[in-house]
């Protein structure tokens, strides 16, 4: 998926960067074991990674930080969150 934008929010502070390294940064993160979190979770959600994409059917934001991804694929009802826990296995 083309990559639109890269931020980093760090205690409601937004800053835009760049990726200099898209293909490393794909390589990552279809390195990483994800294992998905049910039911309603509150996370601290300082020091993030914000990717935006540009999906076939519209726009997909990955937030990393700490060992939690958040996937929301803004083309589905009701904006869904999916949170998933980085597992080291």
């Amino acid at each position: 998926l083309p990559l639109r934008s890269v931020s980093l929010e760090n205690g409601g502070e937004h800053t835009v960067t760049e990726c200099r390294d898209e293909e490393g940064l794909r390589n990552y993160l279809s390195s990483l074991t994800l294992c998905k979190m049910a039911g309603e979770t509150y996370f601290d959600e300082e020091g993030q990674l914000v990717l935006v994409y540009d999906a076939p059917d519209g726009v997909l934001t990955v937030v990393l930080w700490g060992d939690y991804v958040k996937v929301v694929p803004f083309w589905e009802k009701n904006l869904p969150a999916y949170y998933y826990y980085v597992s080291e296995i």
